[in-house]
């Protein structure tokens, strides 16, 4: 069987933007760290297998010992695992793999090499896109249910708390019924009593649409070492907020009522989530143009559908909703708190939607989406060069000439 690890073509693991001096301590030692020394934080199931489906796991970077010890833990069942790591993250050598993969511990190795501390693919050089996200997971699926229960998902980072903790939130979001993944009837009673006890409620929530932050949530309780979905790398919360726009604009085009059937509480909840696409990457270059353009076509979609029932999406994105008033006066004071790079991504998405036709109702903000990019410019040194580029790309001329 073929191994696609270590094969792809990847960038040099220095040209990560997001490095970190911890990054700089080698593969080896972090693993061995992390397999030998604190095992009990190796990895969590975070969805046990039943009759419906096989189970997914959640971890750290396993070496050979550790694939082992999965394979006894889980009475023999073939690992499918699921690797987020760049290539010279990887400690286990393509001859190690192959001889796993015919004894029967792995079943098959899949790869979506992210550098650490954001969502840039080593193989392409953009930040993963949506659309990429959707495909690998939809070929999870199959694999995932009942029709092949010998085999359980490893899905890892380095230490299991953040890229691989996207990659699972978005298994379970995308996930086509979340009625059969999470049917608690026939999970261990020890697990539901924990998810009672820590969030009551959350048990209906997961199978009612959840939201990204209902499952970041669940995912946490499963694994408590997972990063908190405040403390997520930018780009990380960025993406989980891009799913959020691209899933709900979907749910939409398939039942126009969905808005409707939401609770309040839980409406501004979903718009809480859709503002973590504010902090999505801005700069061009590392962007891929088809996922932006679906990004704004979403967008004006989710904003026509919250219109309908008399909600701003922008304005409550930035007005947190224990205010529970939302206001242009409101709106103003919680702008000016955001950092600068979240002020240039509002300024830029509501300058998109300025110039469709016929115009949407876009009340108090119309218009005036170059101001709030001359706020943004204002802090120029808070602002990368490519966010930079960005607003000069979207305003040109308009832009203060003091600030240019």
């Amino acid at each position: 069987m073929d191994i696609p690890i270590l094969l792809q073509e990847e960038m040099p693991l220095e040209k990560n933007p997001g490095k970190k001096w911890s990054d700089y301590i080698p593969a080896k030692v972090r693993v061995f760290w992390k397999a030998k020394i604190s095992f009990l934080n190796h990895h969590n199931t975070i969805i046990p297998a039943t009759k419906n489906h096989t189970a997914w796991v959640l971890g750290a970077q396993p070496d050979a010992a550790s694939l082992r010890k999965i394979f006894k833990e889980m009475r023999g069942k073939g690992i499918h695992l699921v690797s987020m790591l760049h290539k010279d993250e990887v400690v286990t050598n393509d001859l190690k793999m192959k001889q796993l993969l015919e004894e029967g511990i792995l079943s098959k190795v899949d790869r979506l090499p992210w550098f650490d501390h954001g969502t840039l693919n080593a193989s392409t050089g953009k930040n993963q896109t949506i659309r990429e996200m959707k495909q690998l997971q939809e070929s999870f699926y199959r694999e995932f249910s009942a029709a092949s229960p010998k085999t359980i998902f490893y899905c890892h980072c380095m230490a299991g708390k953040s890229r691989s903790f996207v990659a699972t939130i978005a298994f379970i979001y995308f996930y086509p019924e979340q009625r059969k993944l999470f049917d608690f009837e026939n999970w261990p009673q020890e697990i539901i009593d924990k998810l009672n006890k820590k969030s009551p409620g959350l048990l209906g929530r997961l199978k009612n649409n959840p939201a990204v932050s209902d499952i970041a949530e669940f995912v946490k309780i499963q694994r408590p070492s997972v990063k908190k979905l405040a403390n997520m790398e930018g780009d990380q919360a960025g993406f989980l907020g891009l799913m959020s726009l691209s899933k709900l604009a979907s749910d939409i085009k398939q039942d126009a009522n969905i808005i409707a059937n939401r609770d309040g509480a839980r409406l501004y909840h979903d718009v809480q989530n859709l503002g973590l696409m504010l902090q999505a990457p801005l700069d061009g270059d590392f962007r891929d143009p088809q996922d932006v353009e679906e990004q704004i076509s979403s967008l004006e979609a989710v904003f026509k559908a919250y219109q309908d029932y008399g909600i701003n999406l922008l304005m409550s994105m930035v007005i947190p909703p224990r205010v529970q008033v939302v206001d242009i006066e409101h709106f103003e004071k919680y702008f000016a708190k955001l950092k600068p790079g979240k002020q240039a991504r509002f300024a830029i998405l509501l300058r998109k939607l300025e110039e469709f036709q016929p115009p949407l109702g876009l009340g108090p903000l119309r218009g005036k989406s170059v101001i709030y990019a001359n706020r943004a410019l204002g802090k120029t040194k808070k602002l990368t060069a490519g966010d930079q580029a960005e607003l000069i790309k979207a305003f040109g001329s308009e832009l203060s000439p003091v600030v240019l």
